[in-house]
């Protein structure tokens, strides 16, 4: 079976299709009103009625095809800090990319992030472009966010632009489209916002085998971090994981909420402590039962408050013999 290549370029152009209907857009966004998209497409089947529309690959061969509703009309995007569109996504989800095209195309390369915000469930995606495209979950309900400072090249004056849609072969898509509106950096605000803000969490985290292990969750002061479920073994408060004995392998499934309740979700790995066992050629090997009664005879000495007290302990006994010192060198000078 021939792979099919996705060479928008020499896609072929079908017809004009639809008109995006005009609804209530925040102040400062310019809503692109009266769009006519023509397709261009490689060997898709496309059902549209008004601005639903359905990709059929079904019965095509082995390989991904291309879909793109272009606008071919010129406009000027100078000065644009990012597109926004409005979509409804059926119960597949679907890869996107944008394309802006005047002496040569531009679209969002790998590695670039885009903000998908469900406003139904309030979780905020943040898509990271692999392959030439973004992923859209399924039964997502909301607004797409691409930020222009992540193109290789700056957005002016352009001939077209378009949204495009990658799928295999044998698998039907479909989405709704309901407005598209440019936005400046004021208006971008809020999304610009979701793309900056930093997450530091740690990738895994060690089930302890006496005591406690505690990881801190560092992110935006506009929030705070939550379990996404009742979790054994494991709680996260004030923004800081804490395990014990009784969590089990596996994985923590957790959030970011923002003040406003839009949320980001994450997952942390659950491991064994590495001493608890080592592995050969990936096999668990237990350490000896009298090493495991050792660690956990003398357990306390790992424990965190008594550590803390020992600490004090030590403290105050240098601080005795401090003063006890000086009273002996102060009678013997007298």
């Amino acid at each position: 079976m021939s792979s099919m290549k996705t060479n928008i370029s020499s896609a072929l152009v079908i017809l004009a299709s639809m008109v995006l209907c005009s609804l209530p857009i925040h102040a400062h966004e310019k809503q692109l009103t009266n769009v006519s998209f023509k397709y261009w497409k490689q060997g898709t089947t496309i059902n549209a009625a008004q601005n639903s529309y359905s990709l059929s690959t079904v019965g095509l061969e082995d390989g991904y095809y291309t879909t793109t509703l272009a606008n071919e009309r010129a406009r000027d995007f100078t000065g644009v800090a990012g597109m926004k569109i409005e979509l409804k996504v059926a119960d597949q989800e679907i890869r996107v990319n944008l394309i802006f095209g005047s002496d040569t195309a531009v679209v969002f390369e790998d590695g670039s992030v885009m903000i998908a915000l469900d406003e139904v469930t309030g979780e905020i995606h943040r898509s990271v472009a692999a392959f030439g495209t973004f992923t859209v979950p399924a039964y997502f309900s909301g607004t797409l966010y691409f930020p222009f400072d992540a193109l290789k090249s700056n957005i002016g004056k352009i001939d077209y632009w378009g949204l495009t849609i990658v799928q295999e072969e044998d698998t039907v898509v479909g989405f709704t489209f309901e407005t598209v509106s440019i936005l400046d950096l004021e208006d971008a605000v809020e999304y610009q916002t979701y793309l900056q803000d930093q997450f530091i969490l740690p990738t895994s985290v060690q089930i302890p085998v006496v005591g406690e292990s505690i990881a801190i969750l560092k992110g935006p002061t506009t929030g705070e971090y939550r379990l996404d479920s009742t979790t054994q073994g494991v709680t996260i408060e004030k923004n800081k994981m804490t395990l014990t004995t009784e969590a089990i392998k596996g994985s923590i499934d957790y959030r970011f909420t923002y003040d406003d309740g839009r949320f980001v979700r994450f997952s942390t790995n659950v491991v064994p402590s590495w001493i608890v066992g080592v592995e050969n050629q990936g096999i668990p090997i237990a350490l000896p039962v009298k090493s495991i009664n050792l660690i956990q005879r003398f357990g306390i000495l790992v424990d965190n408050s008594f550590m803390h007290g020992l600490r004090l302990g030590i403290g105050i006994i240098a601080l005795l013999f401090i003063v006890f010192y000086r009273f002996i060198r102060s009678k013997e000078g007298n």
